[in-house]
């Protein structure tokens, strides 16, 4: 049962086939605390972080999904997100911004090595995700504007944030629509 008293519902997907759906709902979301995953998956799959890298989430995320085929989704709520000053999300500094950025490449050069449908998909998403981030970086536009590169990728994305983003950067251009989103906050 949920926190309401509800019934939790529990639902099975298939990665190749679910892609879209599970990342258009936000239901497959780059974090380890929003994951149950067995500690053997870590230790026969090498799933650990590598320490001193910044939003190392990002990447980690798509060695786990290469890892799985199924994905059981207990569809609740039972996880309240606080949004704090000083977060990476909110006050992101450029070795934030360095570590997405490696990340986002690490993942294209992986891409073309083993390309699957969900991984443009996540791309697409995970590049909104860095707009934002870049959206409310402080240093002068003009350094941000080497990381807009990775736009296209938005063409991939499913969830509605990630193509008005993708939509935005079409009309407007990379740096009006970091500056849009900054005013959207």
């Amino acid at each position: 049962f949920c926190n309401d008293g509800e019934k939790a519902l529990v639902k099975e997907y298939v990665l190749s086939r679910d892609y879209k759906v599970l990342f258009g709902k936000g239901t497959l979301f780059a974090s380890p605390w929003y994951e149950a995953i067995p500690r053997t998956w870590f230790l026969s799959y090498d799933l650990f972080f590598e320490e001193g890298v910044i939003a190392e989430d990002v990447e980690w995320f798509s060695r786990l999904l290469d890892c799985v085929t199924d994905i059981i989704c207990i569809e609740s709520k039972f996880y309240v997100y606080r949004i704090r000053q000083g977060s990476i999300s909110n006050t992101p500094t450029l070795k934030a911004i360095f570590g997405i950025e490696g990340h986002i490449e690490k993942m294209l050069s992986k891409q073309r090595l083993s390309p699957q449908e969900w991984r443009d998909c996540y791309l697409g998403e995970q590049t909104a995700n860095f707009a934002i981030v870049l959206s409310r970086c402080t240093y002068p536009s003009i350094e941000l504007e080497q990381y807009t590169r990775f736009f296209p990728l938005l063409r991939k994305a499913v969830r509605s944030r990630s193509k008005i983003i993708y939509i935005l950067n079409q009309i407007f251009g990379a740096k009006k629509t970091l500056s849009l989103l900054k005013k959207v906050g």
